[in-house]
Formats: C-alpha cells, sequence, structure tokens
C-alpha cells in the first residue's frame, strides 16, 4: 500500500534550520520508504492510487526513537515496586513479577507505537550469562517482529560487580548465610561468562541484524566491566564493522565515587584510555560528568542517552544536558520505561528534557534555552545516529525509510486557540501529548492507524498480562527476593560514603553542599 501522509506542518529533518519545515505539504511512501516530499495537491495527482492520510489539521514528524530502554512491557511501579536510588532499586525490583517476552515485547511496542515511537532499544541487563539469556533474545525479537516496530537489541552482562562494587570484598562482610546466597554471584568463571556473552551476540548478529533489528553490544555498566571485557567488546565491535556500543556511564554518584575510588579517575576517562571512547560508543544516562568528561565526548563523537524523568524517578541528579548540546556532543532521547506517568509518551519526555536543561545558569544573555529544533532532534535523527541507524531513519528525506509519526493538532492549536505567528514546534514541545497521535508507519507500513494499533489486538493483550500477573512470583523467585531484601542493609552500609568523591557537580542540585 502506498500513503500520502499530509500535514499543516511537515518537519522533514531536525538537524537543519527550522527542523526542515514544510507548510501545507506531504509525504509519499511507496515501497517501505520515502520516496518524495512537497505540495501535497502535486502528490496526490501524480499518485492518485496513494491512500491520504493525516491533513490539514496534523503535524507530520519523523518516527521517534526511544534510544535506551529495557523492553520489560510494565513500569516497575505496575509490578509493585516503586522507585528509589539505583543501587537500591536493583534490590527492591527482584520483588516484581516478570513477565515472559511473548507479553512484555507486545506491551513495550504497544506503547511506544500509539505515542509516535517507531524505534525502541531493547537493551539486556543480564549479570552472567546464563543459559536462558540467548534463548529469551530470540524470543524477545520474534515478539517484536510481529508488532512492526523497529527495534536495536543490544545483550548485556557484568562480567564482575554483580552485587555490589568490589563485591569480592563487599563478600566479606556477610554472615556466613548470606554468603552462601551471594557467592554464585560474585565468585562465578569470568571468562567462560564473556565467551557465552559473545557466543550470544555472534548468534543475534548472524540472524537478526538488519535496518529493522539492528544488533549491538551493550555491557551492562562501565563500573561493572574489566578491562578485558571492555577490549574484547571494542575488538568485536571493528570485526563487525564498527558497530555501536552501548554502556550505562555515571550513572549515580556512587558510580563516580568508585571510578575515583578505584582508577583514581572518572569512568569515562577510563574507557577512553582503553580505546572504547569512540564515534560508536553511546554512554547511557551520563549524569556525572565534569568539564573533562564532556571534553573527551566532544573529541571522540561520542554520543549519550539522556533520561530526564527516569533520572528524577531514580533520584540520580540531572544530566548537563545543556552543556553537552552547546558543546557539539550528540545526545539522544532514553524514555527507560520510568517516564512521566509511566506511559512511555516521547513528547512529555522531550519537553521534561527541554525544562531540565534550563537549569544550566542564571546568565541573561549567554545561557539560551535549547531550540524546540534541538530538543526534538534528540527524539528523532540525534538517537538514530546513536543506534546506527543515521540515514536510515530519523528524517523524512527520499530514500530513508518510511518511518513517520502524525499528530493532531486540534489540542495543540486550538485549545482554545493558538495565536498566529506562534512558532509551531514550540507550540508542540510545550503542549503535545502522545494520545494526540493519530497515525504511525514504520517502513512504511501504517502500525497505528486512527490511534489505533493495527498489528496488536490491545484488549488480548492485557487480558493476558493481566492473568499472567495475578500468578504472582514462582517460589524459587520468592525466595530471590527474600534473600535480596536481607542482603539490601549490607549493600547501604558498603556504599556508606562512596559519593563524598563527588567533588564538582555540574548543578547545584546535584549536591547536597
Amino acid at each position: 500500500m502506498d500513503y500520502i501522509v499530509k500535514g499543516k506542518y511537515v518537519y522533514t529533518d531536525f538537524s537543519e534550520p527550522a527542523g526542515g519545515l514544510l507548510r501545507d505539504a506531504a509525504v509519499y511512501l511507496s515501497d517501505g520508504a520515502v520516496m518524495e516530499v512537497g505540495e501535497a495537491e502535486d502528490l496526490s495527482r501524480r499518485h492518485p492510487e496513494a491512500e491520504m492520510v493525516g491533513g490539514a489539521d496534523c503535524a507530520v514528524l519523523p518516527g521517534l526513537i526511544d534510544a535506551h530502554s529495557h523492553g520489560s512491557g510494565l513500569s516497575h511501579v505496575q509490578r509493585g515496586v516503586g522507585f528509589d536510588y539505583l543501587e537500591n532499586s536493583l534490590y527492591d525490583w527482584s520483588q516484581c513479577v516478570v513477565l515472559p517476552p511473548e507479553l512484555n515485547a507486545p506491551m513495550t511496542a504497544l506503547r511506544h507505537l500509539k505515542n509516535g515511537c517507531t524505534t525502541m532499544h531493547h537493551n539486556v541487563m543480564g549479570v552472567v550469562c546464563d543459559e536462558k539469556a540467548p534463548e529469551n533474545s530470540w524470543r524477545y525479537l520474534s515478539a517484536y517482529r510481529k508488532t512492526g516496530m523497529r527495534v536495536a537489541h543490544s545483550p548485556g552482562i557484568r562480567d564482575v560487580n554483580a552485587l555490589a562494587s568490589d563485591d569480592e570484598a563487599f563478600y566479606e562482610t556477610l554472615p556466613e548465610d548470606l554468603k552462601a546466597f551471594a557467592y554464585p554471584q560474585i565468585f562465578f568463571d569470568k571468562e567462560r561468562a564473556r565467551r557465552m556473552y559473545f557466543e550470544w551476540f555472534e548468534g543475534l548478529f548472524e540472524e537478526w541484524n538488519s535496518d529493522m533489528c539492528r544488533i549491538f553490544l551493550g555491557p551492562c555498566w562501565a563500573h561493572g566491566a574489566t578491562d578485558e571485557f571492555l577490549l574484547q567488546v571494542k575488538r568485536s565491535a571493528e570485526d563487525h564493522g564498527h558497530i555501536p556500543i552501548h554502556i550505562h556511564t555515571l550513572q549515580t554518584p556512587i558510580q563516580r565515587g568508585y571510578g575515583l575510588k578505584k582508577y583514581g579517575k572518572s569512568l569515562l576517562k577510563r574507557l577512553d584510555e582503553l580505546g572504547v571512547a569512540d564515534d560508536n560508543l553511546t554512554l547511557g544516562h551520563a549524569v556525572y560528568l565534569d568539564e573533562e568528561d564532556i571534553g573527551i565526548l566532544r573529541d571522540r563523537g561520542t554520543s549519550v542517552t539522556h533520561h530526564a524523568s527516569c533520572n528524577l524517578a531514580m533520584r540520580n541528579g540531572i544530566s548537563p544536558v545543556w552543556y553537552l548540546q552547546k558543546a557539539g556532543v550528540n545526545v539522544a532521547l532514553g524514555i527507560d520505561e520510568k517516564g512521566i506517568n509511566d506511559d512511555e509518551d516521547p513528547f512529555m519526555e522531550l519537553r521534561m528534557i527541554a525544562y531540565l536543561s534550563r537549569l544550566s545558569g542564571f546568565d541573561l544573555e549567554n545561557n539560551q534555552a535549547l531550540t524546540p529544533f534541538e530538543v526534538f532532534a534528540m527524539g528523532t535523527c540525534n538517537a538514530a545516529r546513536s543506534l546506527g541507524l543515521a540515514g536510515v531513519v530519523g528524517a523524512l528525506k527520499p530514500g530513508m525509510r518510511g518511518d513517520v509519526t502524525v499528530l493532531r493538532l486540534r489540542e495543540v492549536e486550538e485549545d482554545p486557540c493558538v495565536v498566529s505567528g506562534a512558532d509551531p514546534a514550540k507550540t508542540m514541545l510545550h503542549r503535545a501529548l502522545g494520545r494526540f497521535v493519530t497515525d504511525v508507519f514504520v517502513d512504511g507500513v501504517r502500525v497505528v492507524a486512527d490511534g489505533r494499533c493495527t498489528t496488536i489486538d490491545q484488549e488480548a493483550l492485557y487480558n493476558q498480562v493481566r492473568d499472567f500477573a495475578a500468578k504472582g512470583q514462582t517460589e524459587a523467585q520468592r525466595r530471590y527476593a527474600e534473600n535480596m531484601g536481607r542482603l539490601k542493609p549490607y549493600m547501604q552500609a558498603w556504599y556508606r560514603g562512596m559519593d563524598d568523591f563527588v567533588r564538582v557537580p555540574y548543578y547545584p542540585v546535584n549536591s547536597r553542599r
């Protein structure tokens, strides 16, 4: 099916001046790709077979991109556990019901698609490479394929610091019964874990890697990877054509403190000295950066994913996104399943990014707020770059794949009005919501039509999720959660004072001093 997607405003590329805005224009989709962008009547006259979608009361945007998520389907709040400091939450989340991939993937895709996200990065956060991890990836990707969503998938493990930083020393602080519980999670065969990890990655890459399913490498955390592991990751990325690498880095003050205590330097500087910091690396979160770190990111062409709501929910602090953007660092949107209202709404996330960036300072002349185009770029072309999809998606240019989001403007511009001459991009940034999305195309396929997902039976899926969640945890899961709860106070005592190493946060709100 060919489509002409019409809008009062058509934004072709948010990296261009005014977002590449065309007024009263349309995008012609055929054979899964953007074929033409131009005047709507002209396109309709020359392609009478194409179905018209959108209209004079709509905005047409490149499909939005979530460059960092975990494919959990339900939020932790929905599964009975809230948010706290990351180090606490990693223990608390053991209490959650875990949906199988066949339910997680369509739930994740449904929320993203209906809110205008056409691509999502599913970042696996494993501890050690267990036997089920590769199978679970296949199950996830098979389920995503049925939804029609474009995905990126990065398998991840930690080969060190599985329970706490310096976890072998942490082990010695535990009573004997908890030592028995913690031992296999700390003293595992790291070489075997790394070998299994790369076998897992190679299998995924060989079978799944494509423009619809980008496969790349994702060690969980910079502080959870040995030098040997990071160097292997770098070699593997180069062997596969300089593919992306994604690593959670400097997410919390404790992580910054650990780097300073363990290495005498920032964890990013450690990555740089190992040769891992490059233009194919993306740092997840990157909250506790300093000026030297930002200089490294700029000089190496390294990207970061920014998680405005998640960082607030997890009490991480505020990433210095204004300084990153002004330094020329590629900043990409990451919703991370902890967005406002738990609804994976990219428009609300972009709005939060815009608002938090305004905390950069109080210089009336030189601290100009980020423009709407800079912010929307984070959720489109910048995110595409971080996933290795630059030139494939993230803009509406002839030859690029047909990922398009259509936004109804009635509530944005007519409730009760927006005065003549107002910047439509600014208006959308401050007023748009995911529920205003009417139509979504992925690879030229209409996966959302008039607000309804065409590839997922929402009612049937919700019923399946409710039935599964009602069963609760298995006995083995409950025992594990109980032991993690008993372990938690020892972890808290172990980290006491670690944040004292954090001397120079970027924002006063990131410090108690």
